[in-house]
């Protein structure tokens, strides 16, 4: 009972099944309990719901737009505004300038 006290938890959004359970099993291979949201809203809900220790994001699950609002909302909200946020993605160069936009305006 005690060893639940210090589990940390995560909020993967992620669509594709295997993909998921590649994360997911890194994830808890590493002391994360795992709740996987098939939307990005999914997950914000999540976050907003209970107390999250990192946020897993495949950033091509929506457009550009999304994700700026997405995370936009994260660092706003007082639960989740220290949470770091991973971003997956076959295009790390537009995750990468998508954070760069959002942290120059924030």
């Amino acid at each position: 009972m005690q060893a639940n006290l210090f589990k940390k938890s995560a909020v993967l959004i992620e669509r594709d099944s295997l993909h998921c359970k590649l994360y997911e099993d890194v994830l808890t291979a590493n002391g994360f309990d795992v709740y996987t949201a098939k939307s990005a809203m999914d997950g914000l809900i999540k976050i907003k719901e209970t107390k999250q220790d990192l946020a897993v994001i495949n950033t091509e699950i929506a457009e550009e737009s999304f994700i700026e609002k997405l995370i936009a909302k994260m660092h706003s909200e007082r639960a989740s505004n220290l949470m770091p946020i991973i971003g997956l993605s076959s295009y790390s160069a537009e995750f990468k300038k998508i954070l760069q936009k959002f942290w120059m305006h924030s």
